[in-house]
């Protein structure tokens, strides 16, 4: 191509300076000359169009034998053939018959747009669907035609070449072996397709040649790539001689083009996807499936009657990009960015990403910094000479020497300080410089080919499109294998009904010779391909054949016959199938660890404190980039808004010994901030700001006291007495055992009491779901709350006139698939199991919804998701006033399956057995110390799961117990789990840790 640009910008230039000029094409495809060179495209023409197109200048037309001459003496690529048939061709020259005028621009603007649309389809740029080049795919096919299996033996590299040359790829030898080569080498794949034998280089040497190395197909390839392809799953194409066929795509069971990413430069486009880790895409697009399986429930519920598939690819980006923690380079290195930038990634497919080397210390005679992990696509040659350079200009000084002990088991570059260099500040500004020195700049621009049409992809794009894809090859694979098996049944039908009828075909066979054939098509009902496989039966077959067993086939070809039918009838079927595919996947590659670290340096500083420690207010240093740790802790506030927070440390899970919990001090109106708590409280009255709203509370309602076990990474959702809702980061909050004012903390403008606090995960879930004392439940569509990280206040107002909130679930659609039920419990004992898709479609926005009726004087009290190969943990608490210890805490550990599914509204049943004539004469004597009532129900996924119960009572008491209870059935007694506690105390809170 670079000895046709002289030419092209010749041309042009003419073009340009001499106006439009006519030029002539010769029809005869022999010759070509232009103001004495020759054009000539060669090579080119299976991509510019007709083999042999030429461009003549009128003027250099002459029908002598000196210009044919000298026309054979312009070029070499001019294919002029011998002189005199040149000449014959220029005598019979007819002007008028043979030339048709052209405008130079026009003809060079479509033949060179031909040879960039062959490059841009057919060279640089990789498929969507499988995530591989023309080129790589040919490599693999090919290895494949040869059965280069991951278990067979080794061949050389430059038979495979030899084989993709001649059959399917008609270029150079070097640019094949160099993709073979890349295929196998992992520092630049993932996980590689090709495994190699011998010297495929290094990050600094290139490899061997190919008559040295052998290679043959990894089980990536073999599993993943090539797995399904025996199915008549994907179309075929011939090759470039018509000799043979070759595949338009292989039958990737995974996005290849996100795990492996891709590099590669056409005409006027560019593509660079980084790696990743497979774990996280398959986890990505699990959940993008999940979204797509359960849109229809959103759909024909109120909540959004017009949802679609596509609202996942705006609404759902942010999920399926949280699964996806960025790329991870094989290479390794350390990512800096911020969560908002990597987002903006996934969304836009444009954007870069600052990679820096990794470090490690070593103290011998000398101190030296090790380079082990460098960023993508750089030499270590070149890093050398690059801080050599530096230390050369006095950029970099403390540095003795810079060595290169890489080898086979992986990076190693040793900067090696002076002796005279020791101290801590020293050694971090050479670190400092260093890693500038190492940093690189990978451009991301997710350029890729969807159906021959180049495309600019985001995350949730290319997954779907994958998905349509990876959905019409298993429709393609269960038509062959339903095809397959009914064209079986038939034959095991027709070797049937031979059986049967085995003397009739026999005397056929001596009477009539040449009527057998239609005898078994008229009177039998035989189809041709039976038929056939009749004919086909040699004697012996016929006496071995079992009525027993051909039934027996019968059947099992019956039984696949039908599942295929029925995978085939729903697309959710499929979906179902891919997940399942997708999670043996994951369990194949869940040692594939992550090579690359990320750090968001816009991760809020986490606080430490102990509930150990004594007026501890141990804060990080907070270094830019920290990570926020998931400490488990207990919120603990009263209805004004005032909190504390308490920290869970190992101390407190090795320790079997009660804790007791200081309540938040009174509300005071100077102290805005933890390390203000410590001021002497005031009169426990309220706010000068809430006193109109307010003046009708008591202390009492205004100063009690509620718990929240909280984990780090979560958010703390606070409910306000008039439906409002404020959310805040877990992380954000200080530790303070004292307790200060959250609102004048977080600087938020609030004159109600608080309602309820629960803990809820890191992101706004699809559907938020709130029950009430009164056994109501409200149910509300995520999607439409306009929900934005920046803000702390929900878009959500709840109706709670004369309610009390008692759950509060903000789930995602994962969630429900994990758990499709709601189990719910009243405070005398009356539980229910409720299908969550009947609750989702019978739920109208403009009421609540009563999910059980209860008798007079009951409340709910507790509820959960769970599933039914879980258990329900219930949770009660009983009194006895007539004895000084007192018993409690009691459980009953049950299996969700024994309670069976009841329609809405319905009674539930009595798993605590409190009689009716008990609970009248406990309510007439106002006195509920002999009744047992539930406190709290949990499900437990796993009760050999090492976990422990957090337990709490009204006053303060803070216990934990170890989660190794044994089930029992649903009308079995409850047992004590927490005793001997005086002053007639009892628990109100617990949680599952």
């Amino acid at each position: 191509m670079t000895h046709l640009l002289p030419c092209f910008i010749t041309l042009l230039y003419y073009t340009l300076n001499n106006g439009v000029d006519s030029f002539i094409v010769n029809k005869f495809n022999k010759f070509s000359d232009f103001n004495n060179f020759s054009i000539t495209y060669g090579n080119y023409g299976n991509n510019l169009g007709i083999l042999g197109d030429t461009v003549d200048s009128v003027n250099s037309l002459k029908s002598t034998r000196n210009d044919v001459n000298s026309l054979n003496l312009v070029s070499d690529d001019a294919e002029l053939g011998n002189s005199s048939t040149g000449v014959a061709l220029l005598e019979n020259y007819d002007e008028k018959e043979s030339l048709e005028y052209l405008k130079l621009n026009d003809y060079m603007c479509s033949s060179f747009l031909k040879y960039a649309l062959s490059i841009i389809l057919g060279r640089a740029l990789p498929d969507s669907r499988d995530g591989l080049k023309v080129v790589h795919r040919r490599i693999i096919w090919a290895m494949h035609m040869l059965k280069l299996d991951p278990n067979g033996q080794y061949r050389k590299c430059a038979k495979v070449v030899g084989d993709v040359l001649g059959n399917y790829h008609p270029h150079g030898d070097k640019s094949v072996y160099d993709a073979l080569c890349r295929l196998s080498q992992d520092f630049i794949m993932k996980v590689p397709l090709i495994d190699g034998h011998g010297n495929f280089g290094s990050n600094n040497d290139p490899p061997a040649a190919m008559r040295y190395t052998e290679c043959r197909l990894t089980n990536f390839s073999k599993t993943v790539m090539l797995n399904d392809i025996n199915f008549n799953t994907i179309d075929y194409t011939p090759n470039f001689d018509n000799t043979n066929i070759e595949p338009m795509v292989l039958p990737c069971r995974l996005p290849n083009i996100l795990i492996n990413g891709s590099s590669g430069i056409a005409v006027g486009l560019a593509t660079n996807i980084p790696p990743h880790n497979p774990a996280e895409i398959i986890n990505a697009t699990i959940q993008y499936i999940k979204y797509i399986l359960y849109i229809d429930i959103i759909h024909r519920s109120h909540l959004k009657t017009d949802a679609t598939v596509d609202d996942v690819n705006g609404d759902k980006s942010a999920e399926v990009v949280n699964e996806v923690l960025g790329p991870d380079f094989p290479t390794g290195g350390v990512i800096r960015t911020t969560r908002e930038a990597m987002r903006k990634i996934y969304e836009s497919g444009k954007g870069t990403v600052l990679i820096q080397s990794r470090f490690v210390f070593e103290e011998k005679l000398r101190i030296s910094i090790v380079i082990n992990q460098i960023p993508y696509n750089t030499r270590i040659n070149d890093i050398i000479e690059n801080i050599n350079r530096n230390i050369k200009n006095n950029n970099i000084i403390g540095v003795n020497d810079v060595k290169d002990e890489s080898d086979r088991n992986g990076t190693r570059i040793v900067v090696e300080l002076k002796r005279n260099i020791s101290s801590v500040i020293e050694i971090q500004e050479i670190m400092t410089k260093l890693e500038r020195l190492t940093e690189y700049n990978y451009n991301c621009n997710f350029i890729t080919l969807d159906q021959d049409r180049p495309i600019r992809f985001s995350l949730s794009s290319i997954l779907k499109i994958w998905l349509n894809f990876r959905l019409e090859v298993l429709k393609r694979k269960y038509k062959h294998l339903l095809l397959k098996f009914k064209k079986n049944l038939d034959i095991i039908n027709a070797y049937i009904t031979v059986y049967l009828n085995i003397n009739t075909i026999i005397n056929s066979f001596q009477n009539h010779h040449k009527g057998v054939y239609k005898l078994l098509k008229e009177e039998f009902k035989l189809n041709d391909d039976q038929m056939k496989s009749v004919m086909r039966l040699t004697l012996r077959q016929l006496n071995q054949l079992n009525i027993e067993n051909l039934n027996e086939k019968s059947a099992e070809y019956t039984k696949q016959i039908e599942f295929y039918e029925n995978i085939l009838k729903n697309d959710n079927n499929l979906y179902s199938e891919i997940i399942s595919d997708l999670t043996e996947l994951r369990e194949h590659f869940k040692n594939i660890k992550r090579n690359t670290l990320i750090i968001y340096t816009d991760e809020p500083n986490s606080f430490e404190n102990t509930i150990e420690g004594e007026g501890a207010e141990g804060n990080t240093d907070g270094k830019v980039g920290s990570v926020v740790e998931s400490d488990d802790n207990i919120i603990i506030y009263n209805r004004l808004g005032r909190i504390s927070k308490i920290k869970l440390d190992k101390k407190f899970y090795k320790s079997n010994k009660n804790k007791t919990l200081n309540t938040p001090n009174p509300v005071h109106t100077h102290s805005t901030s933890p390390d203000e708590s410590q001021d002497k409280a005031e009169t426990p009255s309220v706010k000068k700001s809430a006193k109109k709203s307010l003046n009708k509370i008591d202390e009492t309602e205004a100063l009690e006291v509620g718990y929240c076990s909280n984990n780090n990474s979560n958010k703390i959702m606070m409910i306000m007495k008039n439906g409002r809702i404020f959310h805040v980061n877990s992380s954000k909050l200080k530790l303070c055992k004292k307790g200060y004012d959250i609102f004048k903390y977080l600087g938020i403008n609030n004159d109600q009491l608080i309602e309820y606090v629960t803990s809820t995960g890191k992101n706004i879930g699809d559907i938020i779901m709130v029950g009430y004392g009164s056994g109501v439940m409200s149910v509300f569509n995520a999607k439409k709350l306009n929900f934005k990280l920046s803000k702390t206040r929900l878009n959500l107002k709840l109706n709670l006139k004369d309610k009390e909130i008692r759950f509060f679930f903000n789930c995602t659609l994962d969630h429900i698939l994990q758990n499709p039920f709601l189990f719910i419990c009243t405070k005398r004992g009356y539980c229910i199991k409720i299908n969550l898709k009947n609750i989702i479609e019978k739920f109208d926005k403009k009421k609540n919804l009563r999910l059980i009726r209860m008798y007079k004087g009951d409340e709910l009290a507790s509820s959960c998701l769970t599933n039914d190969q879980g258990h329900i943990l219930i949770l009660t608490s009983k009194g006895n006033s007539n004895h000084h210890n007192n018993c409690i805490g009691r459980y009953k550990l049950i299996n969700v399956s024994d309670i069976k599914l009841q329609r809405i509204k319905g009674k539930g049943y009595n798993i605590l057995r409190n009689k009716q004539k008990l609970i009248k004469k406990a309510e007439s004597e106002d006195s509920e110390a002999n009744l047992e009532n539930v406190v709290t129900c949990t499900n437990v996924d796993n009760i050999k799961e090492k976990k422990n119960i957090l337990l709490i009572s009204k006053g303060g008491v803070l216990s934990k117990k170890s989660l190794h209870l044994k089930p029992g059935l649903r009308h079995h007694k409850t047992k004590r789990l927490w005793n001997n506690i005086p002053n007639n105390d009892r628990l109100i809170y617990s949680k599952l840790l």
